[in-house]
């Protein structure tokens, strides 16, 4: 059974577990998942309470869009697991002699890019996440407002988590060109997520904001 299939429980046991997968790359997968079911929690609710002659489509529009991510997301749960476990598999290939480190230094590098994808498609679909509980919480109805602050706290987690995973890997490639890029795209995320993120708490909980440090 894939993590992805777990229980609540079997995961939590598996994540507690001293092995290096499932880690943090699927923890951050699971926030972002939680983050849709909560926005497609938000939209409903949004729906079902408009009234007549209300514009529904906007919501319905981003409950479809939440549905899809949340599927991507559990997805994506499993698959960073499988590309750290392939980067763990290069690593203990067998060095003895000078074509032996050949093929595992080319193996190594290998695994490291692919295990940038997985953690990089987390960071940008945890930001289309934080995008749709933005709009919830400013446009929601009141009564799941907190609900959506919740969708935007966990889309910001996932953002963060799978940015610190691209950046651990990327740490080991030698492609230059690649990582410089990769990490500019990165900070682009974390501007836009630190800013959405801070809009959000203003509107959910204005007497919460600025949170403490």
């Amino acid at each position: 059974m894939g993590v992805g299939e777990e229980t609540v429980r079997g995961f939590l046991e598996k994540v507690a577990a001293s092995t290096p997968t499932p880690g943090g790359g699927s923890v951050a997968a699971l926030a972002g998942s939680l983050s849709a079911s909560l926005s497609v929690m938000v939209g409903q609710l949004t729906v079902e309470k408009a009234r007549a002659g209300e514009n529904r489509m906007p919501f319905e529009e981003r409950v479809q869009a939440a549905r899809k991510l949340m599927a991507e997301l559990g997805d994506l749960v499993e698959e960073d697991a499988q590309a750290f476990q392939a980067v763990i598999t290069a690593f203990r290939l067998p060095k003895e002699n000078e074509e032996q480190r050949s093929i595992r230094k080319m193996a190594i590098q290998r695994a490291l890019h692919q295990a940038t994808v997985p953690p990089l498609a987390v960071t940008e679909r945890g930001l289309d996440l934080l995008r749709i509980a933005h709009y919830l919480a400013q446009n929601g109805t009141p009564n799941a407002r907190s609900d959506a602050g919740v969708a935007a706290l966990l889309a910001y987690a996932a953002v963060w988590g799978g940015a610190l995973n691209v950046d651990i890997n990327l740490g080991g490639l030698e492609d230059i060109g690649f990582v410089a890029a990769t990490r500019q795209t990165i900070l682009g995320y974390l501007d836009e997520a630190d800013r959405l993120r801070r809009e959000v708490l203003k509107v959910v909980s204005p007497t919460l904001f600025p949170p403490p440090l």
